[in-house]
C-alpha cells in the first residue's frame, strides 16, 4: 500500500513514481499472460485464458484503461467466440507488416486496421497469426494512451469477426 505524508513537489514526484510502478505491473502482467498463452496447445483454451486475463486486468489494475465506473469492469470485455478459421501461419517475411517489440509480452505486433494481433508462436519459417486474440489498443478506452495506426499493409477487405467486439 502507498500513502503520501509529503506535500507540495516531493508528493507530485510520489504519485508519478507510484504510476510508473504500477504501469510497470502491467506490462509484466501482460507479458505473463501471454506467455500464458502460447505455452498452451489448445488454442480455445488459451483463448479463454486471454480472455479471464484481460477482463480481471481491465476490472482490477490501477493502469486499466476503464474509468472507475465504465461497466465493463463488471461485466468484462466484449469478445467473440474463438473460431479456429481465423488462426493462420503467416510465412516469415510476407503478408502482414509485423513487427517485434519487447514491450508487447515479447511477442510481434501486427496493427490491423482498429485490432491488434499477438503472436503466439510459430516456426523459423512461418508465425502463428490468430485474430480471436485481436484486442483494440487502450486509446479506445481512454485518451490518455496513444492509438498506434494500422499501417497500409495491414487494412483489411474483410470484416474481422474475432477477437474483441466493440461494446
Amino acid at each position: 500500500m502507498w500513502s503520501l505524508a509529503v506535500r507540495g513537489t516531493a508528493a507530485v514526484a510520489s504519485v508519478d513514481r507510484v504510476s510508473e510502478l504500477s504501469l510497470v505491473d502491467w506490462r509484466v502482467r501482460v507479458a505473463d499472460l501471454y506467455a500464458q498463452v502460447r505455452a498452451d496447445d489448445d488454442p480455445a483454451r488459451a483463448h479463454a485464458t486471454w480472455r479471464a486475463g484481460r477482463d480481471r486486468l481491465f476490472r482490477e489494475h490501477p493502469q486499466s484503461p476503464l474509468p472507475a465506473h465504465d461497466p465493463l469492469r463488471e461485466t468484462g470485455l466484449p469478445v467473440w467466440e474463438y473460431d479456429p478459421a481465423w488462426r493462420f501461419e503467416l510465412p516469415r517475411g510476407g503478408g502482414l507488416d509485423v513487427w517485434s517489440l519487447h514491450q508487447y509480452g515479447d511477442g510481434l505486433f501486427v496493427p490491423v486496421k482498429d485490432a491488434k494481433g499477438a503472436w503466439l508462436g510459430g516456426s523459423d519459417d512461418a508465425v502463428v497469426v490468430d485474430l480471436n486474440f485481436a484486442y483494440h489498443p487502450s486509446c479506445r478506452y481512454d485518451p490518455r494512451w496513444r492509438c498506434p495506426l494500422a499501417p497500409p499493409g495491414n487494412v483489411l477487405d474483410v470484416e474481422v469477426r474475432a477477437g474483441e467486439r466493440l461494446p
